[in-house]
């Protein structure tokens, strides 16, 4: 009897007990996170992560953002700036979780940005734009020694070069090397049954240099022969 009475008070008192609380659900559930520096109001974020560097002398962290108006699906990566808008930011984060941008730029001809790597002074977010004529915008920040960041222009260059080469596969742009710091381009040879995704016609390459905040040509471009790029 006492053993059937102890057990009535332990279902009694687990019945007055208040429920368990709720799992609070995760900042990405509740509020994505916010664009940082953006001017397009639909931007979302679709990849964020500590920079490649690491944290700073006072114990900060630099954090990036690959933004845009696409869907923030991973399995759905060409469908991040499907409306023409892309953006990468560079931020510091202090252990407490204070931000501030150090860094942002736009960009309407990319498809999707990749994470960024730094060589250098430079700090570099390389795009892609699909092929078809459609030039990649790689995004390069310039980070002087006084801890301020620049873009870096990385178009320019292309325009001077590509008069001093041979038929040049203009259904792809440019490719550039930053850590090599040297620009190619597949050549076209001009047979009948070539195909610009298997070109015939050489390499261009050409050696470049940091000017300012611009890239330039540090060296005539050289065609190699054989295959492309």
């Amino acid at each position: 009897m006492r053993h059937a009475t102890m057990i009535a008070i332990a279902i009694l008192a687990g019945a007055c007990s208040p429920p368990p609380a709720p799992e609070k659900p995760s900042k990405s559930r509740t509020q994505p996170e916010p664009c940082m520096g953006s001017s397009e109001k639909r931007c979302v974020v679709y990849e964020t992560g500590v920079f490649s560097s690491g944290p700073d002398a006072d114990g900060a962290a630099l954090v990036y953002q690959l933004q845009g108006t696409g869907p923030a699906d991973p399995k759905n990566r060409a469908g991040f700036c499907y409306d023409g808008y892309c953006a990468v930011a560079v931020i510091r984060q202090t252990k407490d979780g204070q931000r501030q941008l150090l860094a942002h730029a736009e960009s309407q001809d990319a498809q999707w940005y990749n994470p960024p790597y730094q060589t250098g002074e430079l700090i570099v977010f390389e795009s892609n734009a699909l092929g078809s004529g459609n030039y990649n915008d790689d995004i390069v920040f310039h980070l002087s020694s006084d801890g301020r960041y620049s873009r870096v222009d990385v178009q320019s260059w292309k325009a001077e070069v590509t008069g001093l080469t041979l038929a040049p596969n203009s259904y792809f742009d440019w490719h550039t090397d930053y850590r090599a710091m040297v620009g190619g381009t597949s050549l076209l040879s001009g047979a009948p049954d070539e195909w610009h995704r298997a070109p015939k016609g050489g390499c261009a390459r050409v050696f470049l240099m940091l000017k300012g905040d611009a890239l330039t040509v540090a060296a005539p471009a050289a065609q190699i022969p054989g295959g492309g790029c």
